[in-house]
């Protein structure tokens, strides 16, 4: 008789409802089958469903996000994300670094000893400094740097040149004609330190 139980017991526990399509036993361990002596077959709709769910939602995350695939090439110079130790702290580290393997989103940069790896969302790329090469050192990418400043320098001083000279020629023309306006003065606002900044000596 309670072999007969038993045997009972097992089959009830296995079989699956007419409503839920599920055995108790599968409604009680999260979807896994009871193992009985009959052969099993393996049903991988569940599994087929759930992978559709996670890349769908991927999919939609990547939609609301803007996500794009990054740029980086090897070689480019590149400044990577630091943590933040105090108010002063940068988002990124000034030390510019140089691309060396790209594998998917997995990026690899070094200078001289130092190497780190990140996901490509902690580089950003600097713009305006030419790929190093194997043949390039940082001399001469620190003169590169320096040439640059030093046309922008000009390129400004240019423009405030020909801006003087127009000034002085307005002024030219008023004083010809008689009629000089005398500038506007507008009170300049106090410019005070941000709260955050209240505990250092600035």
């Amino acid at each position: 008789m309670r072999d007969a139980a038993t045997t009972f017991l097992q089959s009830y526990r296995a079989s699956p409802h007419t409503t839920t399509e599920k055995s108790p036993f599968a409604a009680m361990h999260g979807g896994r089958e009871m193992r009985t002596k009959l052969p099993m077959e393996t049903y991988c709709d569940d599994i087929v469903d759930r992978e559709q769910v996670v890349n769908t939602n991927a999919k939609m995350v990547s939609r609301d996000t803007c996500a794009k695939e990054h740029r980086l090439k090897v070689g480019d110079q590149v400044v990577v994300m630091q943590k933040r130790k105090n108010k002063l702290t940068t988002v990124f580290n000034p030390t510019p670094l140089t691309v060396t393997n790209i594998k998917g989103s997995i990026i690899t940069a070094n200078k001289n000893e130092w190497s780190i790896t990140r996901d490509a969302s902690k580089f950003r790329k600097l713009f305006g400094v030419q790929p190093q090469s194997s043949k390039k050192d940082g001399k001469e990418i620190y003169e590169a740097e320096n040439d640059t400043n030093e046309q922008s320098d000009q390129e400004e001083h240019e423009e405030d040149e020909e801006y003087n000279e127009g000034d002085i020629e307005q002024n030219n023309e008023g004083a010809n004609d008689g009629n000089v306006e005398p500038p506007i003065a507008r009170p300049e606002r106090e410019r005070q330190p941000p709260a955050w900044l209240r505990d250092y000596k600035t």
